[in-house]
């Protein structure tokens, strides 16, 4: 298995955050699941305040995004989020980091930081395995 990742995502304390990673897989990943501590979550699965999505198709042929999100992010989530995708050909882990800073006080914002700083392309099913 091959790692893969180091983008950090940053929030404030009190905001929600959207970790996405971009996988490319041929055959498309029939399992993926986000880690994190000692927690385990399944795509299509929520726990608490955290909620992975299935898997959505890419714009690119058998690419895929994955997301994690976090409600009301304090301190002690800040740390790395591993994403481990699954295909007939083996798998493959990737990671993000999550920053959480300073306070949130306005009640309307939402931090999803979208590019260069979360959106992380990975070949790695397709090509490596």
């Amino acid at each position: 298995m091959r790692g893969a990742g180091g983008a950090e995502v940053i929030a404030l304390r009190g905001s929600d955050a959207v970790l996405a990673l971009v996988v490319c897989a041929d055959p498309r990943p029939h399992a993926a699941s986000w880690e994190w501590g000692s927690l385990h979550l399944q795509v299509g699965q929520g726990l608490g305040r955290y909620r992975a999505e299935q898997l959505v198709q890419e714009a690119r042929e058998d690419c895929f995004e994955a997301r994690l999100h976090v409600r009301e992010v304090d301190p002690t989530d800040s740390r790395i989020y591993y994403l481990t995708v699954e295909n007939e050909r083996g798998s493959d882990r990737h990671y993000l980091r999550l920053a959480v800073r300073g306070s949130y006080t306005n009640g309307k914002s939402h931090l999803f930081y979208h590019g260069s700083q979360t959106r992380v392309n990975y070949n790695s099913l397709h090509d490596h395995l």
